[in-house]
């Protein structure tokens, strides 16, 4: 959770059976505190948490789903193609016995092996 639904400095526990939950600004008739049992602060509180895989991220403007300009946005970047590597990680310069070379299309790259990560990344040869 980026961040929590309520601040901590603004509950209270005032006792066993007692929770002050100071607001953020006073309410128009003068309110500048709630008091609730526990049941009653759980029962708000689990009110605020988002129901699993209810995605709470709205896009407005450009990036909204239905905006009409989403059309002047650039393309997608293309997938990764490794022509050093295979999907295992293992060298694929020669073709395998009964392919042709005009049929073979390069293999699109699931993983970059461990040591050429580190060789990239930290310039350390593995």
């Amino acid at each position: 959770m980026a961040r929590p639904a309520i601040s901590d400095e603004r509950v209270i526990i005032e006792g066993p059976e007692s929770i002050r939950v100071k607001l953020k600004s006073a309410w128009a008739d003068g309110t500048h505190a709630l008091l609730f049992t526990p049941s009653e602060f759980l029962e708000r509180l689990v009110a605020l948490i988002p129901a699993p895989k209810f995605h709470t991220t709205r896009y407005y403007g450009v990036l909204a789903s239905r905006s009409p300009h989403r059309r002047y946005l650039p393309d997608k970047p293309t997938p990764l193609i490794d022509t050093e590597h295979g999907a295992d990680g293992q060298d694929s310069a020669l073709p395998s016995a009964g392919t042709s070379d005009k049929k073979q299309k390069p293999r699109k790259r699931k993983r970059i092996p461990w040591a050429q990560l580190l060789k990239r990344t930290f310039k350390i040869d593995v």
